[in-house]
């Protein structure tokens, strides 16, 4: 607990049950004589542990004492003696000498290091293993390079897979000189009893082809259009290699020429030309046609049109926009035309779905209606069915409400502020007692983070009181215990006493420091705590790390903090040391 000087004559005041102090200063109290350097310990009253009183007595003498070999037990006879003799005082020794047969153990001749290692398992000599390393094993293999003359030997050898060239195998070209080639062809005069098919040759007498047609190729280039040609006036029948024809054309050695076509009309040049007439199917230019220009400049254009003057609809009557089609769109332009729509109405499908666009401020003096169900009115969006609000349709998510309590998010979505830090940053909640609820669905309880009265915490589960909190001080009050960490057995190893210099190099190195907080560097290095007073007794955490590093955390920001609850343990292994000594002392424990 600190020093005491019994020089006042008096003990400590209001003692408690191990209460320890130092003596700094001589004196007698209680009938105890203290001397500087005891230590006083109070259990039921006060009793001394003696560092500084003289040996009452030794060996049961007293005063100046002066001790002889029969005051000491155990010495025996031999400590009292000037000389011994050999033969007579000393026990262990042979016999007779030279001693009679006997043994002795390797390590009594200093050959412990020596053992019965078989001839086959004794170690080789360097010598003899570097030796042993320049030689080849008894099973090995050589590169070709290193086979003197393998090298220029397999030079002059075939690959064992390989070819040959015509000309290097004997015979063989003169062989394959009287062959036809694979792919050869021959003329019909080489084959016997058949009309030659490559040259001009007449074919006498009536063929038959029992094939039922017969195939024409080859006119103007094109090999489906083909020239028949019958009888000896150069008379043919052909189809002109037109890409679609639909004709046939008879023709002549004297130039004459005619056209059956699809529809059967047979015609020559000589008494109808069809390239002086229209298709049946033709058009004419708004310039060939009478009149049309002057008829169609009174008219609205389908593609556009622009109304100068006011456009005026009869009573009643609907101004309607057809013709829009499965998507099409219709616009409302501004003053400028394409470019500056006002809005527009756009058909997105078959069912008759419409999409208005609408460009700039629109404004509605009554209400704004969709669907029945939502309207923009008097500066609100509102939802006139429960269950209902506003929904992101790209994210799946937004906020709805479905009784008189609650505004809920839609799409289990959760809630991000961001900003630039600090109270820019906050989520504000005001009320006299505002507090956020946290409700386990899984085990049906609620817990509170609640403010009240400059009071800040947790509430205990399922009961609206106060389970741990921070009062105006900084102070934390918890109504439970606080279990920093496990100590259960079942988790540790290994485990001893911890040994008494370990003890004692905590206390002996320790030191309790008296200080003044520094508010500039406080307000420098942030540590997040603000000092309970100015001036304190405590420690120095960098100084503790020395002593037990064990006893010290580094938080983030690098600030280093003492844990106290870790020199517990020390503590408590100090008084019990302090109790045995008061015990083996006599003053009882």
């Amino acid at each position: 607990m600190g020093s005491w000087d019994a020089g006042t004559g008096a003990f400590p005041a209001n003692p408690v049950k191990g209460h320890f102090y130092k003596v700094v200063g001589e004196g007698t109290v209680g009938d105890i004589h203290w001397r500087v350097g005891d230590q006083a310990l109070y259990g039921a009253t006060w009793e001394k542990i003696d560092n500084t009183d003289q040996v009452t007595s030794v060996a049961g003498k007293q005063g100046d004492v002066t001790l002889v070999a029969g005051d000491i037990g155990g010495l025996g006879a031999l400590a009292t003696r000037n000389d011994v003799d050999f033969n007579t005082h000393v026990t262990g020794k042979p016999t007779t000498y030279p001693p009679s047969t006997h043994t002795h153990t390797k390590a009594q001749v200093g050959l412990d290091k020596v053992d019965n290692t078989a001839d086959l398992d004794k170690p080789i000599s360097t010598a003899t293993q570097t030796a042993l390393d320049g030689k080849a094993a008894a099973s090995h293999t050589h590169t070709i390079a290193n086979v003197t003359g393998l090298q220029s030997a397999l030079d002059g050898k075939a690959a064992a897979s390989h070819s040959h060239a015509i000309a290097n195998v004997t015979g063989l070209q003169s062989a394959l000189d009287g062959k036809s080639a694979v792919g050869h062809t021959h003329n019909s005069t080489d084959i016997a009893n058949i009309v030659n098919v490559t040259d001009d040759q007449p074919v006498g007498g009536v063929k038959t082809f029992t094939s039922g047609s017969v195939i024409v190729q080859g006119y103007g280039g094109d090999p489906k259009s083909g020239v028949l040609y019958l009888g000896a006036l150069d008379r043919y029948v052909y189809v002109p290699p037109a890409a679609n024809s639909l004709e046939f054309r008879f023709g002549d050695g004297t130039g004459g020429v005619a056209s059956l076509n699809a529809g059967g009309t047979v015609w020559t040049s000589a008494n109808f030309n069809p390239a002086g007439k229209a298709d049946a199917g033709h058009t004419h230019t708004i310039a060939n046609v009478s009149g049309l220009q002057s008829a169609l400049d009174g008219k609205a254009s389908l593609g556009g049109a622009t109304f100068t003057g006011q456009v005026t609809l009869a009573y009643a009557a609907p101004l309607r926009l057809t013709g829009m089609g499965a998507a099409g769109t219709a616009y409302i332009h501004g003053t400028n035309g394409a470019g500056d729509d006002v809005c527009s109405i756009t058909r997105v499908n078959t069912n008759s779905w419409y999409n208005l666009y609408w460009n700039g401020a629109a404004n509605i003096a009554g209400r704004l209606t969709a669907g029945d169900q939502i309207y923009l009115n008097a500066g609100w969006f509102r939802s006139q069915q429960s269950g209902t609000g506003w929904y992101s349709e790209p994210h799946g998510g937004g906020w709805f409400m479905q009784d008189n309590t609650y505004i809920r998010s839609y799409g289990s979505k959760r809630v991000l502020i961001s900003a630039g830090g600090g109270s820019e940053g906050d989520l504000r909640l005001e009320s006299y007692s505002p507090t956020i609820a946290c409700y386990d669905t899984d085990q049906g309880t609620t817990h509170w983070l609640h403010c009240n009265d400059n009071n800040h915490g947790f509430l205990a589960s399922n009961a609206f009181s106060w389970c741990a909190y921070r009062d105006a001080s900084n102070n934390w009050i918890a109504t439970g215990n606080i279990v920093a960490y496990a100590s259960d057995a079942r988790l540790k190893k290994n485990i001893v006493d911890a040994s008494a210099s370990k003890v004692a190099d905590f206390f002996d190195r320790f030191r309790v420091r008296e200080f003044d907080w520094d508010a500039e560097a406080i307000a420098e290095l942030n540590p997040t705590f603000h000092p309970s007073a100015d001036h304190e007794v405590g420690g120095i955490a960098q100084e503790a790390e020395e002593v037990y590093s064990l006893m010290v955390a580094t938080h983030a920001n690098g600030i280093k903090t003492i844990q106290w609850e870790k020199a517990i343990p020390f503590l408590i292994a100090e008084v019990q040391a302090l109790r045995k000594r008061v015990a083996d002392l006599g003053g009882g424990a």
